[in-house]
């Protein structure tokens, strides 16, 4: 998957991140916890007006991401904590 680096987060593979997670010590009931958080989110859209709000229909996240808040960066910086050993194990092309 090709991603733009301003989405990169939209392509973080939950069940990687799920792993990491579960490797850095976060298990039982903080791991059911940050999956449910990371897992089946929905959103709508709130109109105000003067005298009534309006809102749109709950929409499912596509990529299920919760860019904004300081878990998504916490998220992020574990998920890519082990990025510089995977690549120093590429071998060189030749």
């Amino acid at each position: 998957m090709i991603c733009d680096l301003a989405k990169a987060f939209d392509c973080v593979n939950y069940k990687i991140l799920s792993v990491k997670l579960h490797f850095y010590g976060i298990q039982g009931a903080y791991e059911d916890w940050f999956r449910l958080y990371l897992t089946n989110r929905r959103q709508r859209v709130k109109l105000p007006n003067s005298t009534q709000n309006f809102f749109s229909d709950w929409y499912i996240l596509k990529h299920e991401s919760s860019q904004g808040s300081i878990l998504w960066f916490l998220s992020f910086i574990i998920y890519i904590n082990d990025l510089p050993l995977r690549i120093n194990s590429v071998s060189e092309p030749i």
